[in-house]
């Protein structure tokens, strides 16, 4: 039986900036999603892997949308990701 993609939409949407960027405003959205539940990623936003380590949070990989097709930069995501053993992704806009 397949499962609806209701259970996997997990969408967060807070304010933050990366630790090694400058921000262009003090408050950046971002939107939390699980690995497997992001959507397409459009070319250029960044991104940050984060995955549990020890019981904490943490961020093992950052990037960037290199693709203009948003399907694309979604699979390079997703494989990188779980490579990494990344829980989530934080797509910065």
């Amino acid at each position: 039986m397949r499962q609806s993609n209701a259970a996997f939409i997990n969408a967060i949407y807070v304010n933050e900036c990366l630790p090694d960027t400058h921000c262009a405003s003090p408050q950046t959205q971002t939107e939390i999603h699980t690995l497997i539940g992001c959507p397409p990623i459009p070319f250029g936003a960044r991104y940050k892997l984060v995955g549990k380590r020890n019981g904490k949070s943490t961020t093992i990989g950052i990037g960037r949308a290199q693709s203009k097709a948003p399907s694309l930069n979604l699979a390079n995501i997703r494989r990188r990701g779980a490579k990494m053993g990344a829980t989530e992704v934080h797509v910065i806009r």
